[in-house]
């Protein structure tokens, strides 16, 4: 077993005997950056169960060279507070978000995003049903497109009538990008 299936079979991703709710962070944070930092630390305020879900994106090229580096970045970076699961970068698996996501076991589900995300968010595979499975979805300010987002938030409201959208903070980093990072590397 590689060390990134072993801390993965350490995070309570899927379930949980002590907690009612996971907020769940999902992207391939290739790298991760204070933007990312600063979307946990805001909704932090708020949850106490977040769990960074190391993930490759279906709509780009973004497996690490390193994986077990760039997880013990982020662990570097946001000082060991979160739980971070690694079992798809251990499997280098690519799964749509629902194929997963049906399988957390949790009273209550959230998802924290930035607002690019939010913005494309129509576009994710069953989109309706991970609306269905989702009580809260945090999103934190990077383009600050209101009014596009307000007509997401108009079209899963439909698809969940009870799911709460929750606009955080602008921020400092809200500029960073990791493609650019890549980009100018």
């Amino acid at each position: 077993m590689s060390k990134l299936e072993e801390i993965a079979n350490q995070v309570e991703l899927f379930s949980s005997k002590e907690k009612t709710s996971v907020t769940l962070f999902g992207g391939s944070f290739h790298p991760f950056h204070k933007g990312h930092l600063e979307c946990l630390n805001q909704c932090s305020k708020f949850e106490d169960n977040i769990i960074i879900v190391l993930d490759y994106s279906h709509w780009k090229s973004n497996e690490q060279d390193d994986p077990y580096g760039e997880y013990l970045k982020i662990k570097y970076m946001t000082e060991d507070r979160f739980q971070i699961y690694t079992g798809f970068w251990a499997k280098k698996q690519r799964r749509p978000t629902y194929e997963w996501l049906k399988e957390v076991d949790y009273p209550e589900v959230n998802w924290l995003m930035g607002d690019d995300t939010f913005g494309s968010f129509l576009q994710w595979h069953e989109v309706e049903k991970v609306c269905q499975k989702l009580s809260k979805v945090y999103v934190v300010p990077r383009e600050e497109k209101m009014a596009q987002y307000r007509e997401v938030e108009k079209v899963i409201k439909e698809y969940n009538p009870k799911l709460d959208v929750i606009y955080l903070e602008p921020h400092e980093f809200q500029d960073l990008s990791s493609t650019e990072i890549r980009e100018n590397k």
